[in-house]
């Protein structure tokens, strides 16, 4: 049961690790489209549209398997669990019981509903709001992520899993 659990959790934190630049780079073509967009006085096409439903559905999933490795499979999350008032004076495990979870969770929220009101807008003002939106979302995902040279910071292209500490 063991290995089955760690193959999981591999797969799942190689994905995590993995979707962030394909994300990223969503999220830089919508802001670049949508500065264009604004700029230019353009007409909001399909097009935006679906890279704006494109960007919030990859976050989403994005989130949805830290979601899983956070409840289910980490082992940095459970050592963590084991005493959360020594986890919280651990910068590395604090960052991924705490701050990762909530700055994430939170720009999930605000794309998620950033997104349904940039639909409902009018056009001349979808490309002003999926600019700010976009923006405010990428501060929020950059601040969460475990940049390299960080207290929990991670390498930009992870090939396994790192070991979770053993002090508690």
């Amino acid at each position: 049961m063991r290995a089955y659990v760690l193959g999981v959790y591999t797969i799942l934190l190689l994905a995590h690790s993995y979707l962030r630049w394909p994300l990223l780079l969503l999220f830089l073509l919508l802001l670049a489209r949508g500065v264009a967009g604004w700029v230019r006085r353009a007409q909001w096409q399909p097009m935006d549209t679906g890279l704006l439903q494109a960007a919030t559905r990859l976050l989403s999933l994005q989130f949805l398997v830290g979601l899983l490795l956070y409840v289910a499979f980490s082992p940095w999350i459970r050592v963590a669990l084991e005493d959360v008032g020594a986890a919280m004076r651990d910068a590395q495990l604090r960052y991924f019981l705490v701050e990762h979870a909530l700055l994430m969770a939170i720009a999930v929220t605000f794309m998620s509903i950033a997104t349904g009101r940039i639909k409902r807008a009018p056009a001349e003002r979808r490309f002003r709001g999926t600019v700010v939106a976009v923006l405010i979302t990428l501060i929020l995902v950059g601040a969460a992520i475990p940049w390299p040279g960080m207290s929990a910071g991670r390498p930009l292209f992870r090939v396994q899993e790192q070991a979770a500490p053993a002090f508690f």
